[in-house]
């Protein structure tokens, strides 16, 4: 049969026009959530996510880890966890001590276990019924995390192409004290341990190396838990395991990976009980906290310089008293997914725009855990929190001072810093002036002002963008050896910056 281009013509434009009619969400990313369900014989359950956040098991569910595990270990610990890069899925097994590894379906969510699963981390453990396991992947899908509170050990592998995991030279690493909630920064630098007194931070090296950076006590009300780091990996919160009201410590992450106590910090809005677990939305406006022993949610609005207030409304009682321990976000950050354990089922909480909660209709899910025993404590969300990196600039600070630039921090006077133009990036052109801050961690809002004319402070012939910050709102102090300029362009995309720099007295 012969067909003009006419006829041909007429059904792709139909189809076109159908497609345009059709719901937005049609052609939207499918969202599935997935537990551990820590049983003996271990299985992960897998669940589709509609769009009005009703839950509905993905086929073949649950999906057999070939591990034995078990409920042991504190609430904060995440014993699942999902990359973007290869789409893989990886559930912990606390009693045979190793991790499956899944690669995803992003259509269907139907869950393949990669050949070799599970792989081991400590074949010559003895099972400790306390003891629990963390996973948290690289952002580039290079190296798989896995703390462990046995022996203070953190194992790093490195991730296959096909998933399948390789420890990596000199590892297992050791922390300074049993490992629970951790967290790999998401520009890919450090790790954020938990470790029920202290937090640990670690450097990561290209070849997966970890170099441990010091350790950040807790306040003296409860032990730090569970962590989460903000997108541009300059806030870092902790959750305390305390059997007291919502305890959460706030941090700056400076450039080498310091931490230091935020303005305000400890967070004790007097609400909710034996708080642990923290998340931040995707957006990083607002932190969630399970509370463990009044089956609630606080949120929290963060702050820009990181400080929090609760959300009117606070705590948010669930419909079913439950234990909610492990929490995700669906990466639109529309929904708040829990895991609630006596029974072990899966609370679902749509998030307002003020950051209010309120449970969907049919929460929470039954997950089809056959255990009646407390073990369902983790669970995860595919797609992932997706962070954008930002921009690297190019900045000169105090120019034309030859590097690094001195800078007296008791100073009431100003800090010029140049953000230089490139072939490729026109500095005075592109940048969004009124969003820049700059010093000790870059979210500091020092910014005085900026000259509306270019200047070519290094002699390339492009104008390049000064501006004026105040030394006294730039949080630096004696002994820093880097400062940071963060900011956006005018079409919203983020950039940072930064340059040695030596402190002098007064």
């Amino acid at each position: 049969m012969k067909y003009s281009g006419k006829s041909l013509l007429y059904p792709c434009v139909l189809f076109m026009l159908a497609a345009a009619l059709l719901p937005h969400n049609l052609y939207a990313q499918p969202n599935f959530v997935y537990t551990n369900n820590s049983e003996f014989q271990n299985t992960v359950s897998g669940f589709s996510a509609g769009p009005d956040g009703t839950l509905t098991p993905v086929p073949g569910s649950p999906f057999v880890t070939g591990g034995n595990s078990s409920g042991g270990g504190l609430f904060a610990a995440n014993r699942i966890g999902v990359a973007i890069v290869g789409q893989f899925l990886f559930a912990a097994n606390m009693v045979s001590r190793d991790v499956s590894v899944f690669t995803i379906d992003a259509n269907t969510g139907a869950l393949t276990l990669v050949p070799g699963s599970p792989f081991s981390i400590d074949p010559n453990h003895l099972f400790n019924p306390i003891d629990s396991m963390s996973v948290a992947a690289t952002p580039d899908g290079n190296f798989l995390i896995v703390g462990s509170d046995t022996n203070s050990s953190i194992t790093v592998f490195r991730i296959e192409p096909d998933g399948s995991l390789a420890t990596v030279l000199n590892s297992p690493f050791h922390a300074f004290l049993p490992a629970d909630g951790i967290k790999v920064t998401p520009n890919g630098k450090f790790l954020a341990v938990a470790e029920l007194d202290v937090v640990e931070m670690f450097s990561i090296g290209s070849d997966g190396s970890l170099t441990s950076l010091g350790i950040t006590s807790g306040s003296n009300h409860g032990l730090p838990a569970g962590v989460d780091v903000n997108c541009s990996s300059s806030l870092l919160y902790a959750g305390e395991a305390a059997f007291l009201p919502t305890i959460v410590d706030g941090y700056h992450i400076g450039p080498n990976g310091t931490l230091t106590p935020l303005a305000g910090s400890p967070f004790m809005p007097g609400v909710g009980l034996n708080s642990n677990v923290v998340l931040l939305s995707p957006d990083d406006k607002t932190l969630f906290v399970s509370n463990q022993f009044s089956s609630s949610v606080t949120a929290f609005h963060v702050a820009q310089d990181g400080s929090l207030s609760l959300v009117p409304g606070s705590p948010f009682l669930l419909r079913t008293p439950v234990l909610p321990v492990g929490m995700a976000t669906s990466q639109d950050g529309k929904f708040l997914y829990l895991a609630t354990d006596f029974p072990a089922m899966i609370s679902v909480l749509q998030v307002g725009s003020d950051g209010a909660l309120t449970e969907v209709a049919g929460s929470p899910f039954p997950t089809g855990s056959s255990s009646p025993f407390g073990l369902f404590l983790s669970l995860t969300a595919f797609p992932p929190k997706r962070c954008s990196q930002p921009t690297p600039v190019d900045i000169e600070i105090k120019p034309p001072a030859q590097a690094p630039a001195t800078i007296n921090p008791d100073s009431s006077g100003k800090i010029p810093v140049a953000i230089l133009s490139t072939s490729t990036f026109d500095a005075l052109a592109q940048v969004d002036p009124a969003s820049l801050t700059f010093g000790h961690s870059g979210d500091e809002a020092s910014l005085a002002m900026c000259s509306p004319s270019g200047q070519d402070v290094n002699n390339d012939g492009l104008a390049d963008l000064v501006c004026q910050f105040n030394t006294e709102q730039t949080g630096l102090v004696a002994g820093d050896g880097i400062a940071v300029l963060k900011g956006k362009t005018v079409t919203g995309k983020a950039i940072q910056g930064s340059e040695a720099i030596r402190t002098v007295p007064q």
